[in-house]
C-alpha cells in the first residue's frame, strides 16, 4: 500500500528494540511479561520460543545487560514470604550476593553498614582467615556468612527457629560456601552449654529481648581464643574474664567487641556511648 513504507519507518523509530535468545534449556516456553533478561526487562508481553527474536517497547536498565549471574550462584527464586536483596555479602569471595531474607521482621539480619565495620575490624586483627566460627542465633546467616566469603576455614551457624535454619542453609549453596558450614537447629544457649567445641572467633546477635547475656558469656570463657562480637541494643555487661575492648553504636544497634583473658572493664570506667563514638 502507498505510503506503508514510511508508516513501518515511523513505528520503527517509536519502538525500542529488545532481542531476547531463549536457549533450548529454557524450554518451555515461558510469558515474557516482566520476565528478566540479564536482571529485568519489562513490558514484552509475548509468549517465547527456541531462538525467537521479538521486538517491543521496553524499559532496560543498561548496567543490568551486562550483569551476569554470580559465577557460583544455585540459588532459587525465594519461596513466598522471602525475599531477596536488602542485605548482600559485603566483601570477599561472595562479594555482592544476595541473601535471601524473611519479608517481615520474623528475623532481624544485620545491616551491610554494620557488618562492614565489623568485619573490616577483624580483618585488621587478622580474626578471620583459615578461623574456625561459631555463629550463634543465626538468623539468615548474614554474619557467618560474611565471615565465610572473608576467609574462615570453617562456620557452626546455631538457631532455634526452622525457617532461619532453612534460610541460613539456602543462602549458603547461593553463596557456594555450604561446603565450610555445619547448620545445627537448638536453643543457642542450651547447645553452647553441652558443647565442647574451642573457637577462633564467637559471633552472637540474639533477639533484641534476650536477657541471658551473663550466662552465655560465661559459658563461653576459656573456649574462645579470639574475639567474640556482641550485638544489642544496649550496652552489654559481660561478667568476669572479660575485656571490652570496643563498642559503638550503628543506630539502634550496639557492637560490643570483647577479648578474654583479662578483667571485664568495671562499670564506673565505662563511657557513655554516643552515635558514631568509639569508646578508648
Amino acid at each position: 500500500m502507498p505510503g506503508e513504507g514510511n508508516r513501518s519507518g515511523a513505528f520503527r523509530r517509536h519502538v525500542a528494540a529488545a532481542v531476547v535468545l531463549v536457549g533450548h534449556h529454557d524450554v518451555p516456553p515461558v510469558h515474557a511479561v516482566g520476565a528478566a533478561v540479564g536482571d529485568r526487562v519489562t513490558g514484552l508481553e509475548l509468549r517465547l520460543g527456541v531462538g525467537q527474536e521479538v521486538a517491543g517497547s521496553t524499559t532496560v536498565h543498561a548496567d543490568d545487560l551486562f550483569r551476569g549471574p554470580h559465577p557460583r550462584d544455585r540459588s532459587s527464586p525465594p519461596a513466598p514470604g522471602l525475599h531477596t536483596g536488602a542485605v548482600r555479602v559485603v566483601s570477599g569471595t561472595a562479594r555482592g550476593r544476595r541473601l535471601t531474607s524473611p519479608a517481615g521482621s520474623q528475623i532481624r539480619p544485620t545491616g551491610d553498614r554494620v557488618r562492614e565495620a565489623v568485619f573490616n575490624a577483624l580483618h585488621s586483627r587478622s580474626a578471620l582467615v583459615d578461623a574456625t566460627v561459631l555463629d550463634l542465633f543465626a538468623g539468615t546467616g548474614a554474619l557467618g556468612i560474611e565471615a565465610l566469603s572473608r576467609g574462615a576455614r570453617h562456620v557452626v551457624f546455631v538457631d532455634v527457629s526452622r525457617t532461619a535454619t532453612a534460610l541460613v542453609s539456602q543462602n549458603l549453596v547461593a553463596c557456594g560456601l555450604d561446603g565450610n558450614a555445619r547448620v545445627v537447629r537448638a536453643d543457642g544457649p542450651a547447645w553452647l552449654a553441652a558443647s565442647e567445641e574451642r573457637w577462633d572467633l564467637v559471633l552472637l546477635d540474639p533477639p533484641y529481648d534476650f536477657d541471658g547475656w551473663e550466662d552465655l558469656l560465661a559459658s563461653l570463657v576459656g573456649r574462645v581464643d579470639g574475639p567474640v562480637v556482641v550485638e544489642s541494643d544496649s550496652e552489654v555487661e559481660p561478667g568476669p574474664g572479660w575485656h571490652v575492648e570496643s563498642c559503638r553504636r550503628y543506630g539502634s544497634t550496639v557492637v560490643t567487641l570483647l577479648l578474654t583473658g583479662a578483667e571485664a572493664v568495671p562499670t564506673a570506667d565505662r563511657l557513655t556511648i554516643q552515635r558514631g563514638e568509639t569508646r578508648p
